[in-house]
């Protein structure tokens, strides 16, 4: 399941900063991932406060503009589930906009009478490889192996893509400056085109890594 890239920005008045909330995808079946962004970016430091009208509001930890919406998976396999997600926006200049929402549907993924899915959609699975010095290899398996041509469209929340884009495997690098403790948490999406029509083009994950050590 996979919902069309979506984009709200309320814009400042002045020197007021405009917050964004975009939709980068599905995170499994049931849950929509969200990223929000402050432009430009205040000195102060933030707090960000998200709600939805549906369903279960999980922030990331480590980056709490980050969240996914899962909504109730009986509702999906009755039909479409419309929900308002909003995000308040602390520490901003005073009287400037503090709040943003976004309207979204998202599609029911269980066969109806007049449209089944596909019985050829393949799984997906994620492989990744880390080494010492902050380098990470993703690759992205599908079983079956569709036929056709396939694109993949990859993003990290955290860190540089440095090779691969487009392609089922990619080089990821991320800064040792990132990490604030010894874990660093982040989320992948990859989105992947030419599969049967009806099938699921998304993977959303959140990966842990350990800090890198450089050697002496």
């Amino acid at each position: 399941m996979i919902h069309a890239l979506m984009l709200l920005a309320v814009q400042g008045a002045g020197d007021c900063p405009s917050i964004r909330i975009q939709n980068w995808g599905s995170e499994h079946l049931t849950g929509s991932f969200f990223v929000a962004t402050i432009e430009p970016e205040p000195s102060a430091p933030l707090s960000y406060r998200w709600s939805a009208t549906k369903g279960d509001v999980r922030p990331n930890a480590a980056n709490p503009r980050q969240v996914v919406v899962e909504v109730d998976l009986g509702e999906l396999m009755k039909g479409d589930v419309q929900f308002e997600l909003a995000l308040d926006v602390g520490g901003l200049p005073a009287g400037c906009p503090h709040r943003a929402s976004l309207q979204m549907t998202i599609p029911w993924f269980e066969p109806l009478p007049d449209r089944p899915l596909p019985l050829s959609c393949p799984a997906m699975r994620l492989e990744t490889q880390s080494d010492k010095i902050g380098m990470i290899q993703h690759r992205l398996v599908l079983d079956p192996m569709p036929k056709g041509t396939l694109t993949y469209d990859w993003r990290v929340s955290t860190g540089t893509i440095l090779q691969g884009q487009g392609t089922p495997v990619i080089a990821h690098k991320i800064d040792p400056l990132e990490f604030s403790d010894q874990i660093l948490t982040y989320n992948l999406n990859v989105i992947v085109g030419g599969l049967p029509e009806g099938c699921p083009p998304a993977m959303i994950t959140a990966l842990e890594i350990g800090a890198p050590h450089h050697p002496r």
